[in-house]
């Protein structure tokens, strides 16, 4: 066990002061100023609206996102988990 003497008390005391200091006005910033500004009638875009697509190998499923972003400029999404590509083990 470390012994505990006044200097290494003094400085960790400091350095717990300043994060405890600091950490509020970090997370206000984040809070405050978001990426993305939400809208109130925001819509998303489930998967199964590309699926004919996406089976064509038009698109891959980790693809989704940058589409709805991109070609549609929508920012929420649906995932359909049967449309990952998951490898199958026979027993």
């Amino acid at each position: 066990m470390e012994k505990i003497n006044r200097r290494g008390f003094l400085e960790k005391s400091i350095a717990l002061g300043a994060a405890g200091l600091l950490a509020p006005s970090t997370i206000k910033s984040a809070v405050m100023n978001p990426l993305q500004k939400i809208r109130k009638d925001d819509i998303s875009l489930a998967q199964w609206a590309l699926v004919q697509e996406i089976r064509d190998g038009k698109w891959k499923t980790l693809d989704f996102p940058k589409v709805a972003r991109e070609d549609f400029g929508l920012n929420g999404i649906e995932f359909v988990n049967t449309l990952f590509e998951v490898p199958h083990v026979q027993y």
